[in-house]
């Protein structure tokens, strides 16, 4: 595994001071909707960063499209700036853009969401399609439920929503992000990753009280309830090589980082 870390783009001159006793292999920066104005910044900040640690990679986690939009010109502003993310994401050599699928409306019951991912699937090949052409994978996240009876839904909260996004398109370069936390929110949310772990790309690591999205530290006895030594075995068994994102605030992150160096997976 490559052991990474989250970021802001404006945090990006933090990182190596922060966590400079320990070997980061990934990063993976945020990006806000509104590239165009901030581009030529971003990439002098992720050029200049990468000069002074050469080897480091480094993924896009885009911000949280809607392509599951209703209204095609909105729906087509969203793949739009997707496609622009990609761009970007090609100019800064990085290795994969995570998206989120996006949400429905007026869509509680399942015979509307099984719709809303029909209707999502296209632009997904889409939005595939681009990476492809600029040699980005596309990774997309499951994400946690809303609450019983909400005609809001998620696209990615469950096991079935990906079954059938993987079945359609079998592309490569489209791979499954597995949050874990978002997973620890639903009893079976670790279903979607023991399904389809040949399909898994990235990892994004963090722990819950299986309540709240809270972002704890993983490896605290004390915070959480996942059980890390089990997972990372899982994923020792199956071969797993990419980045495994350590996702929180700075000092959550560096919790995590202390807890695998004592697993020998950080040095």
């Amino acid at each position: 595994m490559k052991i990474g870390i989250n970021a802001s783009f404006k945090k990006l001159h933090l990182i190596k001071e922060t966590f400079k006793e320990y070997n980061i292999q990934h990063i993976q920066i945020a990006l806000p909707a509104n590239l165009d104005m901030i581009s030529n910044d971003i990439y002098n900040m992720v050029s200049k960063y990468k000069i002074e640690n050469p080897g480091i990679e480094i993924s896009i986690h885009a911000y949280p499209f809607n392509f599951a939009e209703s209204v095609e010109v909105v729906r087509n502003t969203w793949i739009e700036l997707a496609h622009k993310t990609i761009d970007f994401a090609n100019n800064i050599e990085a290795v994969f853009v995570n998206f989120h699928c996006g949400y429905g409306i007026d869509a509680g019951k399942r015979k509307q969401h099984d719709e809303v991912v029909r209707k999502l699937i296209p632009v997904l090949y889409k939005i595939t399609d681009l990476g492809v052409r600029n040699n980005i994978e596309i990774h997309i996240e499951n994400l946690y439920s809303e609450q019983r009876n909400s005609d809001f839904c998620k696209i990615g909260d469950r096991l079935s929503d990906f079954q059938k996004i993987f079945e359609s398109i079998e592309s490569s370069m489209l791979k499954l992000c597995y949050d874990y936390g978002h997973g620890n929110l639903d009893e079976n949310g670790i279903d979607i990753l023991r399904k389809f772990y040949y399909r898994l790309g990235s990892i994004h690591a963090h722990d819950n009280d299986q309540l709240a999205d809270i972002h704890w530290p993983i490896g605290n006895g004390d915070l959480g309830s996942i059980k890390w030594d089990e997972e990372i075995k899982f994923l020792n068994s199956i071969n797993y090589k990419g980045a495994f994102i350590l996702e929180g605030y700075p000092n959550d992150q560096l919790e995590s980082l202390k807890y695998l160096k004592k697993l020998n997976l950080e040095g």
